[in-house]
């Protein structure tokens, strides 16, 4: 039987999935909820569309504003806060998202096409064509042509302290999960063009299609994904630009063949799971910690440099800041994040070498094995001075 506080959030669900919201409704909205659940939410605005609409952004954690792994799902229905509000006391998997992690939300990057039922924004620019391309623009220097939305979304990816370890961003047309890269350098239609991350891609994306019954179902695409240029060749997608500029593991999830679905309840249900763990396995079930400078003397003991901190095992460090965290056999390089010395590398269960170096450091290296149940591996890494 429901508590009274269950019943009031399913209602908050319920009317919010009842029909399609204004921007002013859906500001309204959020407002409303970062007061409601202010001990898990900060509302913050990101930019302005060309009209001016805000571009809200909602961080849920138990410590917004302070910094964890951050997943950064775009266009999320504003449900999922709902849900992490009401659950997260009782339920793990709503615990670990908030305690664990920050949760960024934009519910729409669109707000103008959105309200006028177009995919483009007010210029008449598709937004999903307008951030610099690696594959043609390989330096990502912006043209000066982006439009206002994708300038602020670059600006907050891009500034963000600590930055984004992976993202999704929602899309109706289609159902599928797909992954970069989404063009191909010589421009051939429907030829599969693979990261150097394409193995953790894939199970990312699987990650999210395994508990989605209309990708699970697809006709059109294995288990519910693609690779982008596999499926129809796009240049200047944020998904590319994420992994590239700013080392966020993006993908797009086409959710819905029509693009205005009727029962936005039935495709919360469809999607919870998945949502829930897609950012979890993303941020947290790879390989994870934190790169520590530490100096051993003659008797064995391990002195900080520039300020002491007391790290696992009662020894005495300080937080290497930046230092790259780079798997055998895979060209992507992560770096620890400043100022906390932390690392988030997404990767596919198996056995990989990961190798820790920073200038001036002697480079650590560890075999690691990622399981499969998406709890991840936990490392502390210690660098001594070269």
């Amino acid at each position: 039987m429901l508590q009274k506080g269950q019943n009031q959030t399913q209602d908050y669900i319920a009317q919010l999935l009842s029909r399609y919201y204004t921007n002013n409704e859906l500001g309204s909205h959020l407002q409303d909820f970062a007061t409601r659940c202010s001990a898990i939410a900060k509302l913050s605005v990101i930019g302005k569309s060309v009209k001016g609409v805000p571009l809200w952004v909602l961080e849920i954690s138990d410590r917004p504003g302070q910094h964890e792994p951050e997943p950064n799902v775009k266009q999320l229905l504003p449900a999922l806060a709902e849900w992490l509000c009401q659950n997260y006391k009782t339920d793990p998997v709503a615990k670990r998202v908030v305690q664990d992690m920050h949760l960024f939300l934009l519910p729409s990057m669109n707000p103008d096409g959105y309200e006028a039922h177009d995919r483009l924004n007010a210029h008449q620019r598709d937004l999903n064509r307008n951030f610099p391309d690696p594959i043609i623009n390989p330096s990502l220097q912006p043209s000066g042509r982006e439009e206002p939305e994708v300038q602020a979304v670059m600006n907050w990816t891009l500034h963000t302290p600590g930055g984004f370890v992976a993202g999704g961003s929602l899309h109706e047309g289609e159902l599928v999960v797909n992954y970069p890269w989404d063009g191909t350098a010589s421009g051939q239609i429907a030829t599969y063009n693979a990261s150097s991350d394409d193995e953790t891609f894939r199970y990312l994306s699987l990650v999210y299609a395994q508990h989605n019954p209309g990708l699970l179902k697809s006709q059109d695409f294995e288990n519910g994904i693609t690779n982008g240029a596999a499926w129809y060749g796009i240049y200047g997608g944020m998904q590319d630009w994420d992994y590239v500029a700013a080392g966020d593991f993006d993908v797009t999830l086409e959710l819905s063949k029509n693009k205005t679905p009727s029962n936005l309840y039935q495709l919360w249900e469809d999607n919870r799971q998945s949502l829930l763990d897609y950012v979890l396995t993303a941020a947290l079930g790879g390989v994870r910690g934190r790169v520590y400078q530490s100096r051993p003397d003659a008797a064995g003991a391990v002195y900080g440099r520039k300020g002491n901190s007391t790290a696992p095992g009662g020894r005495t460090t300080t937080l290497l800041l930046i230092a790259d965290v780079t798997v055998e056999g895979i060209d992507k390089v992560v770096k620890s994040k400043s100022p906390y010395g932390d690392f988030y590398r997404p990767l596919a269960p198996g056995d990989y070498t990961v190798m820790f170096s920073a200038p001036g450091y002697v480079t650590e290296t560890t075999n690691v094995t990622v399981p499969g149940d998406g709890s991840g591996v936990g490392l502390d890494v210690f660098l001594a001075p070269a």
